[in-house]
């Protein structure tokens, strides 16, 4: 075996040249000495990358504060920047932990969706001449995206599963170099005095810029699967100092085509969530010169050119806006569209919603609304924020109309799909599902949702009984499936069965502990 391979770094011009070229080194892929998988130290890989990471980021925290440094200064901090980023592009272990990130489906033996094909379970060997083969053949700055064409069916993409592959993994690479220059934003936000480091205190936020304003109305935006680039002017002006900056203009150039010729922004790489962050952050920029912002937990800031202040929330791709009066709502909406479009970003209108407290808006899978006290508030695990102003309002975050449909389509899949398998499968399957649901709406108002859920779920388990045996009555039925199967709750109406002396059934959304 030969130990030692020279590096002989191909132009690839097209995906068949990858897709021959690939075939080719297969051939004699017993010749070259490959990476060892499986012998892999992945904690020094990762901490060789954060280091270096680590010093990026110092070097742009000292490249953002340029009042203190001459134009010398600057940039010889802008070459030992960008000195670094090269840095960690050629690294072996930023390859290594890249390929890990992308091919991370496979190591739990299931199949990956991604655009209109399926991957296939790739072994370790084959990840070995993957990683291998960009090693040797493929170079990064010469790397060259082109169009693609898919078709519906997937053994036609399939010979599209390695060109993507390598594609998302120098998407990766670039990524890891790219991101610690932006995340200084992330410690404090732009237009708050805080930070969300998760979705409850996103929705926290919310709730409590709404008591701060007398008679709210909210501007919610998913710009995350709303959006449609249009020009990318803005965002080159942002990552110009980039040194692999021409890359990332072919990716942004690189479209796909699917089989009704319709060609379509590529937005399902691994980089291009990491370029939609950019242009937000440039976005709470301009928005904060041009309306008013009030952090969330202060009183309300001077008037702006509306006659009051707004509240600007921002977490991930979803903003909202909180106004005092819905004109200046309508003017906000509007002035929120005009200053994405001149950066380069169209919003799809029909996703942008203006709502009034009273009759609530949904946030982040949850449902937020202004309630009267004549509500039986005992009945709710989690009662949200009172209103500051008046004592007949309360607020309360409850699970959304489309979370609970969702969740119950993901449910009745599953039955369908394992409606004639062995009962432990069905069980294997649907408990996830039912935890992960609970476990995230548990937080909120959501003890009547969780009931009405496992009544739903009590109408699938009898069918399921049903069908397997069509000539048995109600009663057969439920001595069979239903029981104490659960020894911890004195619950009849469990489903489960026994095998062995062990029992097995299906968890409860009621079962699971709320937080508040």
């Amino acid at each position: 075996m030969v130990t030692n391979m020279r590096k002989n770094f191909v132009r690839f011009r097209s995906v068949d040249e990858i897709v021959v070229a690939w075939r080719n080194f297969n051939k004699h892929s017993s010749k070259v000495s490959s990476v060892e998988w499986n012998s892999i130290n992945w904690e020094d890989r990762n901490h060789t990358i954060v280091q270096i990471r680590r010093r990026i980021y110092f070097k742009a925290v000292e490249l953002n504060s340029m009042r203190r440094l001459t134009k010398v200064e600057c940039l010889d901090v802008q070459t030992q920047l960008q000195s670094l980023q090269r840095k960690l592009i050629f690294c072996q272990s930023n390859l290594l932990v890249s390929t890990k990130q992308v091919l991370q489906p496979f190591s739990n033996d299931i199949s990956f969706k991604q655009n209109f094909y399926s991957f296939n379970v790739t072994d370790s060997s084959e990840v070995s001449r993957l990683v291998t083969f960009i090693k040797y053949y493929v170079q990064v700055s010469e790397w060259k995206p082109s169009p693609l064409l898919f078709t519906d069916s997937p053994q036609k993409n399939i010979i599209l599963r390695v060109p993507i592959i390598i594609d998302h993994i120098i998407q990766s690479i670039v990524k890891n170099a790219l991101e610690p220059v932006y995340e200084i934003d992330n410690c404090v936000s732009i237009l708050t005095s805080r930070s969300f480091n998760n979705s409850y205190d996103a929705i926290d936020g919310v709730i409590e810029s709404c008591t701060l304003v007398p008679h709210p109305w909210i501007i919610t935006a998913e710009i995350g699967s709303t959006f449609e680039i249009i020009s990318f002017d803005h965002l080159k002006s942002l990552i110009n100092t980039f040194p692999f900056f021409d890359l990332i203009i072919r990716w942004l150039n690189c479209r796909f085509i699917s089989s009704k010729n319709i060609a379509r922004f590529l937005s399902q790489g691994v980089i291009f969530p990491l370029l939609l962050k950019i242009i937000l952050d440039s976005f709470e920029k301009v928005f904060s010169s041009s309306v008013s912002i009030s952090a969330p937990q202060y009183s309300l800031s001077r008037p702006n050119q509306f006659g009051s202040s707004v509240m600007f929330i921002r977490y991930l791709s979803t903003i909202v806006l909180v106004c005092e009066m819905e004109f200046m709502a309508q003017n906000c909406k509007q002035l929120l569209i005009n200053i994405l479009g001149s950066q380069g970003l169209r919003l799809l209108k029909p996703n942008i919603h203006i709502s009034c407290l009273s009759s609530g808006f949904n946030y982040l899978g949850v449902n937020i609304r202004a309630y009267s006290h004549s509500i039986d508030v005992s009945a709710f695990s989690y009662k949200g924020f009172l209103d500051r102003r008046s004592s007949t309002c309360l607020l309360l975050a409850k699970p959304s109309k489309l979370s609970v449909l969702k969740i119950k389509r993901k449910i009745k899949s599953s039955f369908i799909q394992y409606r004639s398998c062995h009962l432990s499968i069905l069980i294997k399957k649907v408990n996830p599902l039912i935890k992960d649901w609970s476990l995230y709406y548990g937080r909120f108002c959501s003890q009547k949702t969780f009931l009405n859920l496992d009544f739903y779920l009590y109408v699938l388990q009898y069918h399921y009984g049903a069908r397997n045996h069509p000539n048995k009555g109600r009663a057969w039925v439920t001595n069979k499936y239903f029981g104490l199967f659960n020894l911890d709750r004195e619950d009849k109406w469990v489903f489960g069965f026994s095998y062995l002396g062990k029992l097995y059934y299906m968890e409860k959304f009621s079962w699971i502990p709320r937080i508040r």
